[in-house]
């Protein structure tokens, strides 16, 4: 039993609830934590991030003093030296300095070195911690290490009167637990979460499981997260619409990268062009293919940064219209990402149904029809700017173009691209593996939909996976990638 009761003193009342920060949470854990009390269970096997989740939780409830953090697995100053904003965010820089001194983080009072003390000692310091705060938040990291001197059946019974005291005291609990096949504490536990890694193309992937989140209506229960930067940020679902520009929408101000680098292009996203030795090749095709899942306007999005720094730099860019994207999207995108382009800057081109009817002698020449209509617009970009490197996007396959496995039309188109333009981009939507044309370069990048969220990754040459989230800015839609890590 817990050691050193509550002698009668009555726990302090309970806080109003806190606002929720539920970009990065999942939907349904930010809807369960806006609870005044509750106790949450966070269970996973070593090195799939409970304590960044039970920190990132802290933080996305801005509690920032007024809590208890026990760690009995891992010390406290190692935390802050590994994760720097733990202790900005917590205002745990003293504890710091006092480690460089001598002091070993004494006089830190929310975040507790518990590795080795007793579990009854830990148990007293948490019970003195609802009696003398108002509604704590208290997190137990991790619960299962007190099993090593404690029996199983004492640490339920301990768990219970924690709860019991919990309710009392408007407080709320947070414990991780280090093996996911233990659900002793399952049944006690308002919430309770499983963390897991797995692995997908040869890439790993990390996912929480909302397995029981108490009064709340759990309609999507897996998420992917990542732990980039140290902090847990979760990805909701892909839905088209965040790829849509809202009415009204306004120009935004673009954090435009560096154009061309000597013989790089930046891909506009400065993690990517790490993994691809700082961009796109002058010079080169660059394969962009969607999952069957992903709409077309993905890409679009996905390559406005690279196109809003062409024009920015007065080059010329050609672009062929994308079947799939609805009738007037691209002139809101050309108006938005390409405001300030000179006449004859932009020059765009059609593909589909009317060019079947193009003949030639009387045989279709859909492929002769194919390149005449490139090499034109081709050559009308380099007139209206004959000095400048002229950036060509196309689309092949799938819902992009009627052209679908005609291995020497491609050819050709591809032919002509790289000899013609300093930088092509070929953006297919395959229908099946079969209609593919990721071999016809050396650089391939793809959007892949998993269980309804987006990842990126470049397959030549090979990176990790980079998490894809929307967002919107005066109602024009931008994205992020975030590494898988």
């Amino acid at each position: 039993m817990i050691k050193g009761q509550m002698g009668g003193r009555t726990p302090k009342g309970k806080q109003k609830q806190e606002a929720i920060l539920p970009e990065r949470i999942p939907r349904e854990l930010a809807d369960f934590l806006r609870r005044a009390t509750y106790s949450l269970l966070i269970k996973g096997s070593s090195g799939t991030g409970k304590t960044i989740l039970a920190l990132s939780i802290l933080r996305a409830l801005k509690v920032t003093k007024g809590f208890l953090y026990v760690s009995t697995r891992t010390s406290p100053v190692e935390l802050l030296q590994s994760y720097t904003w733990i202790g900005e965010t917590f205002d745990l820089g003293p504890l710091l300095e006092s480690s460089s001194s001598g002091g070993a983080g004494e006089g830190s009072e929310t975040l507790v070195d518990a590795r080795l003390d007793e579990p009854n000692a830990i148990f007293e310091r948490i019970t003195n911690e609802l009696m003398d705060r108002q509604a704590p938040t208290i997190v137990i990291d991790s619960w299962e290490a007190l099993s090593d001197s404690v029996e199983a059946e004492a640490l339920r019974v301990n768990a219970r009167v924690l709860e019991t005291w919990r309710e009392r005291a408007g407080a709320r609990f947070i414990f991780t637990g280090e093996d996911p096949r233990n659900t002793a504490l399952d049944s006690l536990m308002d919430g309770v979460l499983m963390l897991r890694q797995r692995s997908f193309l040869g890439r790993r992937v990390r996912e929480v499981l909302l397995s029981k989140l108490r009064g709340v209506e759990i309609r999507r229960p897996t998420y992917f997260f990542s732990l980039d930067g140290g902090i847990f940020r979760s990805f909701d679902r892909f839905r088209s619409v965040d790829y849509s520009f809202s009415s009204g929408a306004a120009p935004v101000e673009l954090m435009l990268p560096r154009g061309a680098a000597g013989r790089r292009f930046s891909t506009g996203y400065p993690n990517l062009d790490r993994e691809m030795e700082g961009g796109f090749s002058k010079g080169s095709l660059v394969i962009l293919e969607l999952d069957p899942r992903v709409d077309m306007k993905v890409a679009l999005v996905f390559l406005s940064a690279l196109i809003a720094t062409w024009a920015a730099s007065g080059n010329p860019i050609v672009v062929q219209e994308m079947r799939g994207v609805e009738e007037g999207y691209f002139d809101h995108f050309a108006k938005m990402f390409l405001r300030g382009s000179k006449p004859g800057q932009l020059v765009t081109w059609g593909s589909g149904e009317s060019e079947k009817k193009e003949t030639e002698g009387g045989l279709p020449q859909k492929g002769w029809t194919l390149l005449e209509k490139l090499r034109g617009s081709l050559d009308a970009a380099r007139k209206g700017r004959p000095k400048g490197s002229i950036l060509n996007i196309m689309s092949w396959g799938g819902a992009s173009t009627y052209y679908e496995g005609e291995p020497e039309t491609l050819q050709r188109v591809t032919a002509l691209a790289k000899s013609e333009a300093d930088l092509s981009i070929l953006v297919t939507k395959p229908t099946s593996p079969r209609h593919s044309v990721a071999g016809v370069t050396a650089t391939q990048i793809r959007i892949s939909n998993m269980s309804g969220t987006l990842f990126l990754h470049s397959e030549v040459p090979w990176s990790g996976f980079f998490g894809i989230s929307a967002q919107k800015s005066s109602g024009v839609p931008t994205l992020r990638l975030e590494s898988m890590v």
